[in-house]
């Protein structure tokens, strides 16, 4: 097993011995339109393992979906934006990897990812994965989520759109 690290990820000084044995292997950073073909010579995603940082938190479900259209079963920490989009069914939720402490919780880690060895498990999970992305994640799935959202964004009174005098006070940071 090799754990493959995709762009400028700093990782912990513990993993170089790995590094060295060939057991973690770096690819470089590539443009979003590659990473579907690195994606699928991969068995299983990892996604997002460590909450303590904002930017590991800030990772949505469109990781599970990237691995689940190019037929990779993904083990992901149980984020909220995980948890809202994607049923467990279609994914291996775990324990986030490192408590506030710091503290990993690697059994609940190493246990799915064991049972993802198995090729029969991987490839069930990567086929629920795969149909669930073809039912809930694609443009025409997600069109009537969209058009109700922009109903009701439209319905919102116009001020502070830059369309009146009135100064709302208020900063919008995206």
């Amino acid at each position: 097993v090799r754990l493959l690290i995709v762009g400028p990820l700093l990782l912990d000084s513990r993993l170089s011995d790995f590094e060295r044995f060939g057991k973690l292997v770096r690819a470089p950073f590539v443009p979003w339109q590659k990473l579907p073909e690195i994606i699928a010579t991969t068995d299983v995603n990892l996604s997002p393992l460590n909450l303590n940082h904002r930017f590991v938190r800030a990772k949505s479900e469109i990781k599970f979906l990237e691995a689940a259209a190019a037929g990779v079963p993904t083990i992901a920490t149980a984020t909220e934006g995980f948890t809202e989009a994607v049923p467990h069914g279609a994914i291996t939720y775990c324990r986030d990897a490192a408590d506030g402490l710091g503290n990993n919780d690697n059994l609940d880690w190493f246990g799915s990812m064991q049972r993802l060895l198995d090729g029969d498990a991987r490839r069930e999970l990567a086929e629920r994965a795969y149909l669930h992305t073809l039912e809930h994640g694609t443009e025409e799935a997600q069109a009537a989520h969209v058009a109700a959202t922009f109903e009701r964004i439209t319905a919102v009174p116009r001020r502070g759109r830059g369309d009146t005098q009135q100064n709302t006070g208020r900063v919008w940071v995206n």
